[in-house]
């Protein structure tokens, strides 16, 4: 079962890889004497978790395999990638460490901190000491599940927390017996706790206020179109039957989900078609067949830099023709969603969109197919 969760891990994200890999060090290691009076018994164990790693793998292998998307698979699960994670020099991926923890740190230093007393803890602490191989791995661990790539995303930072957590829970326990037995009492390490378990939920208090929706979603994310993506899919949820495919020029897949609704192309967000990698072009052209062959009743183009993100190297040049021209035979504009700030948008639809003289860089353009 171990090994099972371990391989889904991997799956749900290629970072995951860490987790079979701590798996596996921690069987080997976490009883060196055993090696001696019974090593076949660890082999077995190992094997038995590595075969259980391997097993969601190999059921979408053969998934893929009989529905004929195996190559996809491959491309984007294995191939893709590699590529992904050196799309960003070493020089500039180290520069970013430290911006990246400091936010991290802006939020739950207290916790971290403590974690790394817990980490000292491991070796002083008696009742820590026979976790220490397990702790030492699963930090180490994931760490090193965040670092490829040199992103630093603040989700990423999820795999941080449940080492920091552990040894955060060892640094205090280990503080407060040691306080105790200096002739202490418990209250001191009951404040500590207090202001550890408090402080990040003050500093993140717009989380937890009475905020709405769209409120928190401009204090968050500023002028990504998350809120006018609600507009739009109940927009297109009403001109369209599920039969209808919508196609989604952009990176915002959350309008599949609001609007039900399935997509043109298997791109579902852009940035793959800008980043400069050596399978952009490709990658570009085969959204536009998949765009063409499906003949989506609605094209929703999102003219917004957060959706594209084009970096240096990339080259839109032709697909940026062929969507003009392909708009220009195919469809007609019938919406058109302005940004005029980050806490406010404007709509015009219909017969409004005649003559409209679009200023905002961040717009989305809603096309209705002719034919």
């Amino acid at each position: 079962l171990g090994g099972l969760a371990f391989g889904l891990a991997f799956l749900s994200k290629q970072h995951g890889f860490v987790f079979p890999v701590l798996g596996l060090a921690f069987v080997a290691l976490r009883e060196p004497a055993r090696w001696q009076r019974d090593p076949l018994g660890i082999l077995r164990e190992l094997a038995a978790l590595a075969s259980g790693s391997f097993i969601p793998l190999a059921i979408c292998v053969v998934v893929f395999a009989a529905t004929g998307t195996l190559g996809d698979f491959v491309f984007w699960t294995f191939v893709y990638p590699q590529k992904y994670v050196t799309l960003v020099p070493l020089e500039v991926q180290l520069r970013q460490v430290i911006p990246a923890v400091r936010t991290q740190l802006e939020y739950v230093w207290p916790l971290w901190l403590m974690g790394l007393l817990g980490l000292t803890v491991l070796f002083w602490y008696p009742a820590a000491r026979r976790w220490r191989t397990l702790m030492l791995l699963l930090a180490a661990g994931c760490a090193a599940a965040i670092v490829p790539g040199g992103y630093y995303r603040h989700h990423y930072f999820v795999l941080a927390a449940l080492p920091i957590a552990l040894l955060a829970a060892w640094g205090w326990q280990g503080l407060a017996d040691a306080y105790r037995t200096q002739g202490g009492g418990r209250w001191l390490p009951l404040f500590l706790l207090a202001l550890i378990v408090s402080w990040p939920i003050g500093r993140l208090a717009t989380f937890y206020a009475p905020l709405d929706a769209n409120t928190l979603s401009i204090e968050l994310y500023g002028a990504c179109p998350f809120r006018d993506a609600v507009d739009l899919s109940k927009y297109l949820a009403a001109e369209t039957t599920p039969a209808d495919r919508i196609a989604i020029l952009g990176s915002e897949p959350e309008v599949f989900f609001y609007a039900r609704r399935r997509s043109a192309t298997g791109h579902i967000y852009m940035y793959p078609l800008t980043e400069p990698n050596p399978y952009a072009l490709r990658l570009q052209k085969q959204v536009r067949e998949e765009i063409e062959a499906a003949q989506p009743k609605f094209i929703v183009h999102f003219a917004h830099h957060n959706s594209w993100f084009s970096q240096t190297g990339a080259d839109l040049t032709q697909f940026q023709e062929w969507l003009q021209k392909y708009l220009t035979d195919h469809y007609d504009t019938v919406g058109v969603i302005e940004a005029v700030d980050h806490a406010k948008s404007e709509q015009h639809w219909g017969s409004a969109v005649e003559g409209l003289t679009v200023v905002s860089q961040n717009s989305i353009f809603i096309h209705r197919r002719r034919d």
